[in-house]
């Protein structure tokens, strides 16, 4: 294969016979592959099957006793597909229950007490799916799988631009949570009190094969041009992702035998709370609630910490850093419990002038947060108890393994603790840990709202919403390779920041986010056939990454977490919503006329909101840290080119490059907006009588009314063969083209 990922780079190695055949297989196209810009989209046929129950009692004891309960079960299977080939997907099986029971008493009239349990098991299956194979060792990999379980391994090849050949991963989940609830309410004169507290018993199960058969990845940082190459005038430095694949040549290899974790936790809570009523028109609202943080353990014991410089002694050969429960100051969740967390809240309302048409609110109030389970998951893929390999820049993906020291580690069962004192780690330990000093996630909220009723049926509301989140949990990593002389995708583990340790996550509070808003809110009331709702938001989202659970690597520079302050990934300037339904006016006229005439109410609903930020990506690991996700380097107006096609060129792509071998780019995270998002909906119904019991109703909807193509985000990774390009519309129903329904109905 020649592979051209610059002119004069002539790349000699022979086409990969297992990527020849899963080409084959799966009709990726051979022609071109330096130059090829074809990215491949496919819609799998989800085939949802759902089928719920649900039963309700409420029984009245006495006049002053009320009881209720409810049981709700929902099987649902369907397959869920990938930007893959035609026939992958993932088979899912859910079967959710959950129970509910609440009893109010009325003890006199200035004391009430409820008290609620509710129950709820929420299990998953997944099972991959690809058209006669179960795994790429079907087609000649040389890779056994990780473990002896037996599972429907799946395949794992991603062809970064192009096809991700994915067929999801092997999994099962189960989760039951337990949550008692009570509460008494006290009237005191001008005081309302409330007291109560909350109780929450959770248990997490999870078996995760996703990587057992591998996991291979192609991105063009095999047939990129090398540090200081000379290149000829236009040439470019990128490889080319499709060339690495049919080299056989991936960026990056992971494999396990398999995650497991089983946690078990509790979440205790207390709150007091008077609402006063300090004259006739003012009230204050004073609060106080007790979040203590309860870590959760885990059951397989296998939680595992990192603090630099520490030695184990529960694992005496484990690198330098890594601690397990039963070391000095480590405890069986590594998280330590936290008892401090008192949470206090404050609010008012004033009705200015005692008019009842102005009225003034404000609210400020802490509230804290706790890690989602999935945070954990990491751990479980560390070992001694897991073994998950990350392997940088490995040899032809047919034999993964050729020349590995010791030989193909898998298949392999878990290691108990029990056997931590006389295991030998295989090193460099990739996989994830906790970080015990973690402090636990708050959340600032304050509002302050100024509401007029301006007509007899038409109000405004205005007002300023802000939140401060600090010490957000996320997962971050805290080992990349430093650059250097000589610094190579290929000598990556030899120059991690902590000797004996791969690409290792933490789940460490890191994240912070900031919101501001200011919130116009206009609502007329039925009057005159017309009722009106309406908002307009204008806000900012800033934060340091929006997504950092399990399996993120947190900014791109992990010397500096600042590094990918920006716009949230969600964060949009501006958002109007309205909705308004109108009865045209009755016409006193009979017969023919009547039915012509009267009857008719017209409907609509706009949205419309601005676009999301967009940041350019190097696409390959130019900082040679690890990562991989290094911004690109601005090198001019980013601005498109008057006349260019927006949607062939949606930002002048001649404006970016890939960032400087050894640098992490230096464009800003969130420096560009993608399209923004507008849609009317509107609907025609006509009323008819036809006797004192039997109406009919005929509706004509139109959704998306305007027919207007919602466009997705541009490609914005520099590497990908469609960079600049919008390839394709809003997912579900946003990017819906203009749908017409029609529908009588009889209401008797």
């Amino acid at each position: 294969a020649t592979g051209l990922p610059y002119p004069g780079n002539i790349i000699t190695t022979p086409i990969s016979p297992l990527s020849k055949a899963v080409a084959d297989a799966f009709l990726v196209p051979l022609e071109s592959a330096a130059s090829s810009t074809g990215q491949f989209n496919s819609v799998a046929n989800q085939n949802i099957s759902d089928t719920q129950y649900l039963s309700k009692i409420d029984h009245v004891f006495s006049e002053t006793n009320h009881l209720s309960g409810r049981y709700f079960y929902d099987q649902d299977n369907f397959q869920r597909p990938f930007n893959a080939p035609l026939g992958f997907y993932a088979e899912n099986f859910f079967r959710n229950q959950s129970v509910d029971i609440d009893d109010t008493e009325i003890f006199s009239p200035t004391l009430t007490a409820n008290f609620s349990f509710s129950a709820g098991r929420f299990a998953r299956t997944q099972i991959p799916e690809a058209p006669g194979l179960q795994s790429l060792q079907d087609l000649g990999q040389n890779v056994p799988l990780g473990t002896n379980v037996p599972i429907f391994p799946g395949i794992r090849a991603n062809i970064s631009g192009f096809v991700d050949i994915f067929s999801g991963g092997a999994l099962k989940q189960d989760s039951t949570s337990f949550y008692y609830k009570g509460a008494l309410v006290k009237i005191l004169g001008a005081h309302t009190v409330s007291i109560g507290g909350d109780f929450e018993r959770t248990r997490i199960d999870a078996n995760d094969y996703s990587y057992t058969p591998g996991d291979n990845t192609f991105n063009g940082q095999r047939t990129a041009a090398p540090a200081g190459a000379i290149l000829p005038t236009g040439a470019t430095k990128s490889g080319s992702a499709l060339a690495d694949f049919y080299l056989g040549l991936d960026s990056t290899f992971f494999q396990d035998n398999g995650r497991t974790f089983y946690l078990r936790e509790i979440r205790p809570s207390l709150y007091l709370q008077d609402d006063w009523k300090v004259s006739r028109q003012f009230t204050l609202n004073l609060g106080l609630r007790w979040d203590p943080w309860v870590p959760p353990i885990d059951l397989n014991q296998s939680l595992v910490g990192f603090v630099p410089g520490e030695q184990s002694v529960v694992a005496p050969d484990a690198p330098l850093g890594l601690v397990f429960p039963g070391d000095p100051g480590i405890v069986k969740s590594v998280w330590r419990k936290d008892w401090k967390d008192f949470a206090p809240r404050i609010g008012f309302a004033w009705n200015i002038g005692g008019d009842q048409k102005t009225v003034l609110r404000a609210g400020y109030g802490i509230f804290f947060g706790f890690p989602e389970g999935l945070l954990y998951q990491r751990t479980d893929a560390t070992q001694p108890r897991d073994l998950y390999l990350n392997i940088p820049d490995p040899p032809q993906w047919d034999n993964i393994y050729a020349g590995y020291p010791g030989g193909d580690p898998f298949p392999r069962g878990h290691v108990p603790l029990s056997q931590y004192s006389t295991y030998t780690f295989l090193l460099p330990i990739s996989g994830g840990v906790l970080d015990p000093s973690a402090k636990v996630e708050y959340t600032q909220n304050w509002n302050l709202t100024l509401e007029r009723q301006v007509l007899k049926s038409v109000s405004v509301s205005l007002a300023y919403i802000g939140s401060h989140d600090i010490h957000i949990m996320g997962s971050r990593q805290f080992n990349p390779a430093i650059y250097g002389p000589g610094a190579t995708v290929a000598n990556e583990n030899s120059r991690r920041l902590y000797p004996g340790l791969g690409a290792v996550e933490m789940a460490t509070p890191y994240e912070y986010a900031y919101y501001d808003g200011l919130q116009l809110n206009v609502t007329k009331r039925f009057g005159n056939g017309l009722t009106l709702l309406s908002n307009f938001t204008y806000s900012k989202t800033i934060d340091n990454t929006s997504s950092a659970t399990e399996g993120n690597t947190g900014p791109p520079n992990p010397f500096n977490l600042n590094s990918s302050r920006g716009p949230s990934d969600f964060d949009q300037t501006l958002r109007l919503n309205l909705s308004a339904a109108y009865d045209l006016p009755h016409f006193n006229v009979t017969g023919v006329g009547n039915i012509l005439l009267n009857g008719w109410q017209v409907n609509s609903i706009v949205a419309a909101y601005s676009g999301l930020p967009v940041t350019i990506l190097s696409g390959t690991d130019r900082s040679l840290s690890g990562i991989g996700n290094d911004y690109a380097d601005q090198i001019g107006d980013p601005a498109r080119p008057a006349g260019a096609n927006p949607i062939l060129e949606y930002f002048n792509t001649a404006a970016f490059t890939a960032a400087t071998i050894g640098t992490f780019g230096d464009v800003r995270r969130g420096s560009l907006r993608g399209p923004g998002f507008a849609d009317w909906d509107s609907s025609i119904f006509k009323n008819f009588v036809l006797t004192q019991r039997f109406h009919l109703q005929f509706r004509a909807e139109s959704f998306n009314t305007l027919n207007r193509a919602n466009f997705a985000t541009p490609v914005s990774t520099f590497s990908s063969g469609t960079f600049g390009q919008i390839t394709g519309t809003l997912a579900g129903n946003p990017g819906s083209p203009r749908v017409l329904q029609f529908a009588l109905k009889l209401q008797f």
